[in-house]
């Protein structure tokens, strides 16, 4: 008798087991089927992106956003970020972001157009007014990131700078220092700066001496302090 017991409370917990499993199994399907991706969207008419379709996962709800922001990255250099929206239920947008040029390089006798990272892009608007950086070097080429220091630092002063100042040119000084040449003020500033505080710095600077009329011709501030000369 007691074991009759057992092999129904056994059979009972078989039974829900399965039922159980089964009812996942078709929720499973069911949610699979309602959160398909029919469509996928690039936002953004200017870029063209290569997607093969059949190779990504069809389900919305898992989808592998960051893998496959990873991958595209890898494959435009031209792109500086990608956003991967899911638009449920069955719509996944790719939002491209394009670079933009904000620098053009000069090296010898050739001059090309890079973003803030110092990667080399297309001149779009040659016409464009944009900051030059000159300095000695071999050429470069487009999708090719310009790691040089003073490139570098040049286009973190660039980008913290506020643009009302408008800085001409850049060029190196020295093997310590470089030269930015702002409308009649030249500002020497050391290589290893730190061009955030560097460019506050400076601005609060130039913003004085525009409230009081004059500007100085340079504006020297590899020391402590700030060295001001006036013509």
């Amino acid at each position: 008798m007691y074991g009759k017991i057992i092999i129904r409370k056994f059979g009972r917990i078989a039974a829900w087991i399965v039922f159980v499993v089964g009812a996942g199994i078709i929720v499973t399907l069911v949610v699979n089927r309602m959160l398909d991706i029919r469509s996928i969207e690039v936002a953004g008419s200017d870029v063209q992106l290569l997607i093969d379709e059949k190779a990504l996962p069809k389900n919305l709800l898992f989808f592998p956003s960051e893998k496959l922001r990873i991958q595209l990255l890898q494959e435009n250099p031209m792109l500086r970020d990608i956003r991967i929206h899911k638009k449920f239920p069955h719509t996944l947008v790719i939002e491209p972001l394009i670079r933009d040029g904000v620098a053009r390089i000069t090296r010898g006798s050739q001059t090309v157009t890079v973003d803030y990272d110092g990667v080399v892009i297309p001149d779009a608007d040659s016409s464009r007014v944009l900051p030059r950086i000159i300095l000695d070097g071999d050429a470069v080429h487009v999708g090719q990131k310009v790691t040089d220091r003073m490139v570098q630092q040049s286009l973190l002063l660039i980008k913290h700078l506020d643009a009302r100042w408008g800085i001409g040119s850049i060029e190196k000084r020295d093997d310590a220092s470089i030269t930015a040449y702002i409308g009649k003020t030249n500002t020497i500033i050391t290589q290893d700066a730190d061009m955030v505080s560097t460019a506050a710095t400076l601005q609060t600077l130039l913003e004085g001496f525009r409230i009081k009329g004059t500007l100085p011709s340079v504006v020297d501030l590899r020391f402590d302090k700030p060295i001001v000369t006036f013509n």
